[in-house]
């Protein structure tokens, strides 16, 4: 246990093993792994994911429709690194950075699913070089863009140099767990040397609106399966709405349930 990270989340080594830096109390944070209290280095209102380079640059995302923001892993004013694209939604979160330490791949967040970029740390801020498109962000190891589609996890050959994907992407692993807070992550890493760990389970999306009684014992579904990021109930309690992303249309609408019948009706239209 590393005192003092209570109620930490995302947390991501430092190049050189020794520190972990992770978010906390709406700030960025870096605690040493042999010991001692952590450090705050920025403000970071609920932190979504981040990235160390050897050259001591930290990117990380934040939600609220921030770009990706680069700050000294010794502290300071944090500056945008990326800049949101057309048809974002603003969300531009888990970087990792790339083996020369100037470029990292993020995610961009859009209606139906996430934009795999690259951005550099040379220049001004911009929108990226769009790399692929998939369900969650994605990392690099060992020539290979590791990406999630639906819940498969995805070994995409790439050049990590000229930023292109080559060849066929390959199945590794199947039901990855997905993560949706302001961005969406999937629970997959790997390390420099090509050591892929990862989670298998149920996350957002695919699931079934089902009753349970105060003990626990399902009683009944509303409707089938979809895939869910929101409901909220009428204050009548006859009628609930939810929010469910059309994959194949790479939409988000809202749709209005009728508690009793389980039959829903769209209530928003367009992207």
């Amino acid at each position: 246990m590393l005192n003092g990270t209570e109620g930490a989340i995302f947390p991501f080594w430092s190049p050189d093993s020794r520190s972990v830096g992770f978010f906390a109390d709406a700030k960025l944070k870096k605690i040493d792994v042999s010991g001692g209290p952590p450090l705050t280095l920025a403000d970071a209102p609920l932190g979504r994911g981040g990235s160390w380079s050897p050259n001591g640059i930290i990117v990380f995302g934040i939600s609220g429709g921030s770009p990706i923001l680069r700050v000294s892993a010794a502290g300071g004013a944090p500056t945008p690194a990326t800049a949101p694209a057309k048809g974002d939604t603003g969300w531009n979160s888990f970087p990792w950075f790339l083996p020369d330490g100037r470029h990292f791949l993020y995610g961009a967040q859009n209606p139906g699913g996430v934009t795999i970029r690259a951005g550099s740390l040379d220049g001004t801020a911009g929108e990226g070089k769009t790399l692929a498109e998939a369900t969650t962000n994605a990392v690099y190891a060992q020539g290979f863009l590791l990406l999630t589609r639906e819940s498969t996890l995805l070994a995409q050959p790439f050049d990590d140099r000229r930023l292109v994907t080559m060849g066929e992407a390959v199945p590794v692993a199947e039901q990855i767990l997905r993560v949706v807070s302001g961005g969406v992550a999937g629970a997959f890493c790997a390390s420099t040397g090509g050591l892929l760990l990862y989670q298998t389970g149920i996350g957002a999306g695919d699931q079934t609106l089902t009753w349970f009684d105060r003990s626990g014992n399902p009683l009944g579904t509303i409707g089938g399966a979809e895939y869910f990021l929101g409901t909220q109930f009428s204050p009548d309690r006859k009628s609930l709405m939810a929010s469910i992303t059309d994959r194949s249309a790479r939409n988000m609408s809202l749709w209005v349930y009728d508690v009793a019948r389980g039959l829903k009706t769209r209530f928003t239209l367009g992207p």
